[in-house]
């Protein structure tokens, strides 16, 4: 289902799991909800260099600073939420705001305009 999903949003042609993909995700300890799972895929697209996410794609984005932790936290606002949130995409698409304002769902001039308020820079 996602990888439909995504494949449309980000104009993408990532069809297929190697060996290995779907049973990895089937043992982490999913600590978020199906977001965090989404999310790690949308990374896995993005990095796919074919039409196959790799299990050692996968691998690396579940073991970088742990696993992804989920958006919110106790005490956070709503604005660093959404902040957070954009933030993440952002970085995930390698800063194409086209394709962060689809997987947002969000216009591209909101998108922008939440950029500004937040003082959000690429990095460097």
């Amino acid at each position: 289902h996602f990888l439909k999903k995504l494949n449309v949003e980000l104009q993408t042609e990532v069809t297929k799991l190697q060996p290995g993909v779907m049973e990895r995700l089937m043992r982490h300890p999913w600590e978020g909800n199906v977001r965090e799972l989404e999310n790690v895929l949308v990374e896995a697209v993005v990095r796919a260099r074919s039409k196959v996410i790799l299990l050692e794609e996968i691998e690396g984005i579940l073991s970088k600073n742990g696993s992804p932790q989920p958006p919110t936290t106790r005490g956070d606002s709503l604005l660093n939420v959404e902040k957070e949130h954009i933030e993440n995409t952002l970085f995930q698409v390698g800063w194409n705001r086209t394709k962060a304002s689809q997987i947002l769902s969000i216009s591209l001039p909101t998108l922008r305009s939440k950029i500004r308020k937040y003082g959000i820079t690429p990095p460097s």
